[in-house]
């Protein structure tokens, strides 16, 4: 057991979950010992998992790219598969010891207790010892063929020596969590913990549809500069404007300008889940757009591509500012864009189309700064057929993380303003927001995600988050999960 850790127990438990409990539970049969230090089962398998992670996808105290272990783990897998069907052929041809004669020799002892063709059917699958050969060597060599068997699916895996045993689960299981980390996490390990910017957190930038925008048209002075704008209104005290440069002839002035909605929120955090030495160095991230469609859409058709190939550019062009008016003050101004520069092409060996995305310097400085708000990623998952959720469930993290610093009731009444000056409604009418507010609110409480209990109180809701766990607190807060997790 490796001591200390830098990988969360959360982490390594979402992990464990996500493998197949036969798997597990195989391994267990064969490596768990009853009388060891692991109080129980659970324990021992969550420990064999941290341990490959520190073993094998770190480096000098850095993440590893999965692929560059998966890959490796595949071949060994397939390899190990064929040379235990060609040593298990070898010893039927030889005439050697091996399973497939015990299971025959068996059938056999249950013949001569005349025990009926349907109870030897059904146990050997089988109405003849003599079919048993032919049947389970199929079987075997289904298995040794199959791209998705583990080695230690192997129907005689007692029949191998130990040694052989734990090196087959060794190699299954760094196989499996470093497809968890490409399939679950983007391929990045730190991506267990999603990060947004307190400042995109903190104004209504997404609408919880998609819809057009309805702009005017202005010429700056300074610059000469022609821009279209869209104002939305909080309230009397408060504005956002949206600001869509025209360039490429004016061109932009045909098109259906649309507001930034859900799926934009979901390319920005895809785009900011590749991170890697590049972003920190030069504020720039490189996509393969195969994988963000299939994040997106779930599908690769071409218009998917296309689609995700112009959001890309809106956003690359889109720019908002904020206005809050103050009584007694001057106004509170900020500005906001996302990407500062996104070029999108064709690789000419692969065919693969790539998008390199500029980050703005703001969106850099937030990062080195942390200045954002956490949230586990497989939380996140759980709201993404809610377009509404998945925008306010930032915004309730950020207020329970606000409770537990300035140490505060957990149960707050938030005003409809509240709500407006998070997402960016499509409709004007109060009552049909408050009714999708109401609808999200219930899907937070039905999963027992972030929010305890809540009450509407005219337009406006009552609140009770649930109180950070101790887990939380030391993911969050801790920091000894983040040195290596930042890779």
């Amino acid at each position: 057991m490796n001591e200390p850790s830098n990988f969360s127990p959360y982490l390594i438990k979402q992990i464990s979950d996500a493998i197949d409990d036969n798997i597990k539970s195989k391994c267990i049969d064969f490596l768990y010992d009853s009388h060891s230090f692991f109080s129980n089962e659970k324990d021992f398998i969550e420990d064999y998992i941290l341990n490959i992670l520190q073993d094998t996808f770190v480096l000098e105290n850095k993440l590893i790219n999965p692929k560059e272990i998966r890959n490796p783990a595949y071949k060994r897998r397939q390899s190990n598969k064929k040379n235990w069907l060609q040593t298990l052929k070898k010893d039927i041809k030889a005439q050697k010891p091996n399973p497939i004669f015990e299971d025959i020799e068996l059938a056999k002892k249950v013949m001569d207790k005349k025990v009926d063709t349907e109870h030897l059917k059904k146990l050997f699958g089988v109405e003849k010892p003599e079919d048993i050969l032919k049947i389970k060597l199929k079987e075997v060599e289904a298995w040794a063929k199959s791209k998705k068997t583990n080695i230690t699916d192997f129907p005689y895996l007692d029949s191998k020596m130990n040694y052989q045993i734990e090196k087959a689960f060794h190699t299954d299981f760094t196989f499996l969590i470093a497809e968890i980390i490409l399939e679950k996490y983007n391929g990045n390990l730190s991506n267990w913990i999603d990060k947004r910017l307190n400042s995109w957190v903190e104004a209504p930038i997404f609408s919880n549809e998609s819809h057009s925008l309805k702009t005017n048209m202005e010429v700056k002075t300074n610059s000469q500069e022609v821009v279209l704008y869209n104002d939305y209104k909080v309230d009397e005290e408060y504005f956002i404007r949206t600001i869509i440069p025209v360039n490429d002839n004016q061109t932009v002035l045909s098109k259906r300008n649309m507001v930034l909605d859900p799926k934009d929120s979901q390319i920005i955090q895809f785009a900011l889940s590749q991170r890697d030495e590049m972003f920190y160095k030069e504020k720039t991230v490189t996509l393969d757009l195969a994988d963000i469609v299939k994040e997106i859409y779930n599908s690769k058709g071409v218009k998917n591509y296309e689609a995700v190939e112009a959001r890309i550019m809106k956003i690359a062009r889109y720019h908002v500012e904020g206005v809050a008016k103050k009584k007694n003050s001057r106004d509170t101004k900020f500005a906001i864009n996302f990407f500062q520069k996104a070029v999108i092409e064709t690789d000419e060996v692969t065919g693969r189309r790539y998008a390199t995305i500029v980050f703005s310097d703001d969106t850099h400085q937030g990062f080195l700064n942390q200045q954002f708000v956490q949230i586990y990623s497989d939380v996140i998952k759980k709201f993404k057929d809610n377009s509404l959720s998945s925008l306010l469930l930032y915004a309730f993290q950020k207020e329970r993380l606000d409770c537990y610093l300035q140490e505060k009731s957990y149960t707050h009444f938030y005003p409809y303003q509240y709500f407006a000056s998070k997402v960016r409604f499509r409709s004007k009418k109060i009552d049909v927001n408050l009714k999708l507010i109401n609808e999200s609110l219930a899907e937070f409480v039905s999963n027992q995600v972030l929010i305890q209990s809540y009450q509407q109180k005219l337009q406006g809701f009552e609140i009770s988050f649930i109180p950070l766990q101790n887990y939380e607190i030391q993911d969050y807060f801790g920091g000894e999960h983040r040195e290596t997790l930042e890779g």
